[in-house]
């Protein structure tokens, strides 16, 4: 390895079993994230992180639920929250709490259960405590004891059963003593998004922590909205990836294995799945969406502007949005033939759905960091 000073030398950050995670300078990458079984063949770098021979800025080890957390720095998004399951494609950053350069700079790593707990900065809640499942929708907000633009500087923790003390200033009663909860009561959030520009159709949820024990085609309801009829269960497959706390739902035994024209709705109900605690969805998730080939810009018309996005990239590799009605991955003579077959005709609007279809919508993405109803307290001081 380059180098011989503090911070380029090789330095033992965890064990993990006979694997040793460790951050060293090749001379190449910087100061990167590595792992070792003890052999010359078995010490690897994991995944060079940082663009530049700077490194990435790696540090603050901790190992929760098979994972490694850690901060680290790409050079993009700032030093952030990352976990590595010791794998290249298994590394990647959980959340970027300050979007854009600037460092969120997580730090004071407390594990309890399957959750991270982390002190951080963040655009809304200044330097404070959070918590994570290890991914973005997981990353709430923990403690916001001085609310404001003012940190309160929570350190010098202490995990006791349950309940984590720390010293926090509220700018009210000075630097004192803190308690937070640790019990995991929440329910779990979710969200859900219909991709058509991927190789082929499908929905995809995502969720704020691993609930795959509990999630069963038969959770899932989506409705054809034109005649008011489920899809048939037969018609879908669903894989769960633990990594990232997400369900895709593909469409099988259909043409192009996608759905046919019409406007649909998903429903996820409200106690249909939970976590490995019990704590249930609170809310039904429904989303919205629509299939209609040939609209290759998506306005629920087929006309000469999707005529002329297929017409530039005839014969071309492409996506749905490019003219490939197929799902074959090239705009070609079946999709202008699909094209052809709908021009100047448009999908109608939907209708209504029976009451038992009708539920209301959980946008879970546009609270990204939400207070979460932790219990947090000043810790009683003699009189």
């Amino acid at each position: 390895f380059y180098g011989s000073g503090d911070y380029d030398a090789p330095q033992p950050r965890l064990a993990v079993g006979n694997i040793l995670y460790f951050t060293a300078n090749d001379g190449v990458n910087g100061v990167e994230l590595w792992k070792s079984d003890g052999t010359t063949a078995g010490t690897v770098m994991v995944k060079n992180i940082g663009p530049t021979t700077a490194g990435a800025g790696i540090g603050d080890f901790t190992f929760v639920d098979g994972l490694l957390y850690f901060a680290a720095n790409d050079g993009v998004a700032g030093r952030e929250l990352w976990k590595s399951d010791g794998t290249t494609a298994g590394t990647q950053m959980v959340v970027d709490l300050i979007p854009g350069p600037a460092n969120s700079d997580p730090g004071g790593f407390v594990v309890a259960g399957d959750r991270l707990y982390f002190v951080a900065d963040s655009l809304q809640y200044n330097r404070e405590i959070f918590y994570t499942h290890g991914v973005a929708l997981g990353t709430t907000i923990a403690a916001d004891v001085r609310p404001g633009d003012e940190s309160s500087l929570p350190a010098r923790f202490a995990q006791v059963d349950d309940t984590l003390y720390f010293a926090a200033n509220d700018n009210v009663s000075g630097t004192e003593l803190w308690s937070l909860s640790l019990v995991d009561d929440d329910a779990p959030l979710a969200d859900a998004r219909f991709d058509f520009n991927t190789p082929r159709q499908q929905i995809v949820l995502n969720f704020s922590e691993n609930i795959s024990a509990s999630l069963a085609l038969t959770d899932v309801t989506i409705v054809d909205r034109a005649t008011n009829l489920p899809v048939a269960l037969a018609n879908l497959s669903l894989q769960y990836d633990s990594f990232n706390q997400r369900a895709t739902i593909n469409f099988e035994n259909q043409l192009y294995n996608a759905l046919p024209d019409s406007d649909y709705r998903l429903t996820l109900a409200t106690g249909s799945i939970a976590d490995s605690l019990g704590n249930a969805l609170a809310d039904d998730l429904t989303l919205d969406f629509f299939v209609f080939a040939g609209d290759a810009n998506c306005d629920r018309a087929v006309n000469i502007a999707d005529f002329s996005i297929l017409a530039s990239r005839f014969n071309l590799p492409g996506t749905f949005s490019q003219g490939d009605f197929t799902y074959d991955g090239v705009a070609n003579i079946s999709d202008f033939a699909i094209l052809a077959s709908k021009f100047n005709t448009s999908l109608p609007a939907p209708s209504a759905l029976p009451r038992a279809f009708a539920n209301s919508r959980i946008d879970a993405s546009s609270r990204e960091y939400s207070t979460m109803g932790e219990e947090i307290d000043l810790v009683e001081q003699p009189g």
